[in-house]
């Protein structure tokens, strides 16, 4: 199967058709980015998301070769295309749905869903075809990507909120897009007031194998990026909703600056099935690493100690914490630098994790932040874990790694 990475190669691009982006003030919008950076790599609640998206993202359009198309047309079909994975390599662990839900002119299918350690994996077609997108500005003929708000998830009595993760889209057919939508579920809802009230919880620890739980989805929001201008408010249904700017560019042909909003479509597209975690918990394997090292760094000292690795049939979560000697980096003159790592498979080929922590936080938010995590797009052997810096001011070679305190674990 060819990598889903390895489409991108095929992809051409005419620049000069497509709105440039210009920043006059280089040094500001550094700063505010270092400060979201922060935000999105601290925070339970908002966390950064890697979005591995299938094609080009170019203004509103999307963009593929045709041998991409053959591949990823697949993908909304089988939750194993998202992971690179053999046809019903997840049987066992994910339940065919194809429940059907029509709202506010968007009709939503989920197809599959599958349980995996924290995250709840749903593979849906969306079709909003019968929305009139003209109150957003967006013309009926324009591909335009809708994006599916936080859904809420109820396991058995358990509610989690908050639980926004990673999302692929790609074009499904003329009028519809296949996608893959992580939830994560590690903010538990103990009140039901859409706040959480435990964080890092951890369902798998908290789950009967020999019991069927219901699972409930509501999605109760789809949003799109629009440009500010071509809004029309007027005789809006009270279902849409117009968000404050977030974000803006400068037209490449006319050289006028704009703004874009969130449009926002308010319903309701509820889901109901069973599961049952046996299968999952059981090839969950976990090894206790309880590992205390120093390392350092320019003028920084850092004690860092890793406690766990777990690795599930998509995921392998690195659980740590660390603490810095002295003082922390000054968050407003310096540029960040985080601890992270390495992660290898028995070939030597790396596998991509999705947090960092920066070395100024303070260690309440390090402990909203438990864990590290990355996907598996195979069966594992052995792996070596390589904790590293990642330094912003060094721009040729960024990654300092600590060889020595390398974690190398054979996965039985």
């Amino acid at each position: 199967m060819k990598n889903k990475f390895d489409i991108f190669n095929d992809i051409k691009i005419d620049t000069d058709k497509y709105d440039e982006i210009k920043f006059d003030n280089n040094d500001e919008f550094k700063n505010k980015m270092k400060n979201k950076i922060r935000e999105n790599k601290l925070s339970s609640n908002k966390k950064k998301m890697a979005v591995a998206s299938i094609g080009v993202l170019v203004g509103s359009m999307i963009i593929v070769s045709e041998p991409s198309l053959a591949y990823i047309r697949n993908i909304g079909k089988q939750i194993e295309y998202f992971f690179n994975r053999e046809e019903n390599t997840f049987n066992g662990y994910k339940v065919e749905l194809n429940q059907v839900v029509e709202d506010k002119g968007i009709e939503i299918e989920l197809k599959e869903i599958m349980l995996g350690d924290g995250e709840l994996l749903l593979s849906l077609k969306v079709d909003d075809s019968k929305l009139d997108k003209s109150y957003f500005g967006i013309d009926k003929n324009k591909d335009c990507f809708p994006y599916l708000d936080e859904p809420k998830v109820q396991i058995g009595d358990m509610v989690f909120t908050n639980t926004g993760g990673a999302s692929t889209s790609e074009i499904g057919d003329e009028t519809s897009r296949n996608m893959l939508l992580t939830c994560t579920l590690d903010n538990l809802d103990k009140n039901n007031d859409g706040e959480p009230d435990i964080e890092n919880f951890d369902l798998i620890n908290n789950l009967d194998v020999n019991k069927n739980y219901d699972l409930n989805i509501e999605i109760n929001k789809i949003g799109y990026t629009i440009e500010a201008s071509k809004l029309d408010t007027s005789n809006m249904p009270s279902y849409m909703k117009i968000s404050g700017v977030n974000g803006g560019g400068v037209n490449a042909d006319t050289g006028e600056q704009f703004e874009t909003r969130t449009g926002e479509v308010h319903g309701n597209w509820a889901f109901k099935t069973s599961i049952n975690a046996k299968k999952l918990v059981e090839n969950i394997k976990s090894y206790k690493i309880n590992k205390n090292f120093n390392i350092k760094d320019k003028d920084l000292e850092i004690d860092v100690f890793v406690e766990e690795v777990r690795v599930s049939p998509t995921k392998i979560k690195i659980k740590r914490s660390f603490k810095v000697k002295g003082d922390k980096p000054n968050i407003e003159n310096e540029s960040p630098r985080f601890l992270s790592f390495i992660v290898k498979d028995e070939t030597g080929k790396e596998i991509e994790l999705t947090s960092t922590i920066d070395l100024s936080a303070n260690e309440e938010l390090i402990k909203q932040v438990p864990f590290i995590e990355g996907e598996l797009n195979k069966e594992m052997k052995e792996i070596e874990i390589i904790p590293t810096i990642e330094d912003w001011d060094n721009k040729f070679n960024p990654i300092k790694k600590f060889k020595k305190e390398s974690i190398k674990l054979e996965l039985k």
